[in-house]
């Protein structure tokens, strides 16, 4: 988050004891956020999965603020796109605060620490906020699936 809003945020690598925090997190999104915003269901089972997995392909982050996740964020390898693919979800009273900012930030400096030629990600062409970040960090759009942009951020 953006000036003092980011007081008290801390991102970090993901851990498999932020299961239940991932599960409040999922319970927490609105259906907005669940309509935008839909890598897996929001279960325990793929919380479980988000904060356990051991692959080394994969980056993961959360933002916790007053020991609650607000966000998390990741990419990983895709057989269907030449760049790792990423996601980044964003509790509802957390957007619109510069929060996605830090997240993609993240995600971009360590995808260039690992010497990826760069990140691929789809968003929905009405997700206005969403948009306007990605090309904000570079992003441009390269396709269309199904309903939703491709976007890509080469390095």
């Amino acid at each position: 988050m953006t000036d003092d809003s980011a007081k008290g945020i801390v991102v970090r690598n993901v851990t498999s004891e932020d299961e239940e925090k991932m599960v409040a997190y999922f319970e927490s999104l609105g259906q907005a956020s669940r309509d935008f915003f839909h890598p897996h269901p929001f279960d325990r089972e793929n919380a479980r999965r988000v904060c356990g997995s051991t692959d080394r392909q994969t980056f993961c982050v959360v933002a916790e603020h007053e020991d609650r996740i607000i966000g998390y964020a990741w990419f990983g390898m895709s057989e269907k796109s030449p760049y790792p693919m990423l996601g980044i979800g964003i509790s509802d009273n957390a957007q619109g605060k510069g929060l996605g900012r830090i997240l993609m930030d993240t995600l971009i400096e360590e995808a260039r620490r690992r010497n990826h030629a760069g990140l691929r990600l789809t968003v929905y062409p009405n997700n206005d906020r969403a948009v306007r970040l990605y090309t904000n960090c570079g992003f441009k759009i390269v396709g269309e699936k199904g309903q939703e942009h491709v976007m890509d951020l080469v390095f």
